[in-house]
C-alpha cells in the first residue's frame, strides 16, 4: 500500500492503525492461519460497518453488527487478492472467529 493521509486516515476509521515502525494493528484484533505450505494469512478485524457510516452502533449487539476486516498473506495469489482490500463481513463470523 501506498501511504497517504487519506489512505491512513481511512484506515484509522475503520478501525485498523499503522504505527511508527511500519506494524499494522487492528482495533478487534488478529487471527493469523498457517497452511501445511507454510503460508500464513493474517485476519485483523476492526470496527462496526454501518450503513454509509452515519448510523452510531448499538454496543450491546456489537458481535452482532457487521465488521471491517482487513486481509493479508504471504501466499503470492492471496497477496495480489487481498492487496488494497478490505471487506465486510457479517457479525455471526465475527463473533465466530473473534480473538478470545
Amino acid at each position: 500500500l501506498e501511504l497517504t493521509l487519506d489512505l491512513v486516515m481511512g484506515l484509522r476509521q475503520r478501525g485498523f492503525f499503522i504505527t511508527p515502525d511500519g506494524r499494522f494493528l487492528a482495533n478487534e484484533g488478529e487471527i493469523v492461519v498457517e497452511t501445511e505450505a507454510g503460508y500464513n494469512t493474517t485476519l485483523r478485524f476492526g470496527e462496526i460497518a454501518s450503513s454509509s457510516d452515519l448510523v452510531k452502533p448499538d454496543p450491546t449487539k456489537a458481535l452482532q453488527e457487521p465488521r471491517f476486516l482487513f486481509a493479508t498473506s504471504t501466499d503470492p495469489a492471496l497477496r495480489d487478492k487481498f492487496a488494497g482490500w478490505f471487506y465486510i463481513i457479517q457479525g455471526a463470523d465475527f463473533a465466530r472467529l473473534r480473538p478470545g
